[in-house]
């Protein structure tokens, strides 16, 4: 299995987020698991346990971009912990991309492509469900490649695209 927080904050950028998204949901990160700490190993900072997030945001908590970050990094105001089923192949190839992707800087940019045209496959940078849609894309979690007309692909959006998969679980809290 793969799990992925989905999350709201209380703030005027989640809201703004959330708005565009047509929903609640603002951010995802991928939860790491034994698996990722296997995966990840000497790229994870010390005290890194289960339970802790990957993903790519925008702030400065610790850093900007694709990072490691503990669980209480930021005061959510909702949760949602989606379980996606997964062989273990796929979850080595989720994380191996993930391993791949730390480090890079936020995609300024992709704000701009909720109103310009731009590529979210791009993996110079990333937006956080990018990212994730990214790593479920390449370990084929998904039967197809996604199609996405548009520019973007919103929390929102991932959401909607995770929740047609079959034995897919939600847990809000």
């Amino acid at each position: 299995m793969i799990q992925l927080q989905f999350v709201a904050e209380r703030s005027v950028g989640s809201a703004t987020i959330a708005w565009f998204s047509s929903g609640y949901l603002s951010h995802v990160d991928a939860v790491i698991d034994d698996v990722a700490l296997t995966a990840l190993g000497s790229r994870l900072p010390i005290n890194a346990a289960p339970g802790w997030l990957l993903g790519s945001r925008g702030d400065r908590r610790p850093r900007s971009g694709v990072q490691v970050r503990r669980p209480d990094y930021a005061a959510f105001s909702r949760r949602l912990l989606v379980t996606v089923p997964a062989t273990p192949e796929q979850r080595a190839r989720f994380w191996q991309f993930q391993r791949a992707q730390l480090g890079k800087p936020y995609d300024r940019l992709a704000i701009l492509g909720f109103l310009l045209d731009r590529r979210w496959r791009d993996d110079d940078a990333w937006f956080c469900s990018e990212l994730q849609a990214r790593a479920l894309e390449v370990n084929r979690v998904f039967a197809q490649r996604l199609y996405l007309g548009a520019s973007k692909i919103t929390p929102v959006a991932l959401a909607l695209v995770i929740s047609a998969l079959p034995g897919v679980t939600f847990n809000e809290t």
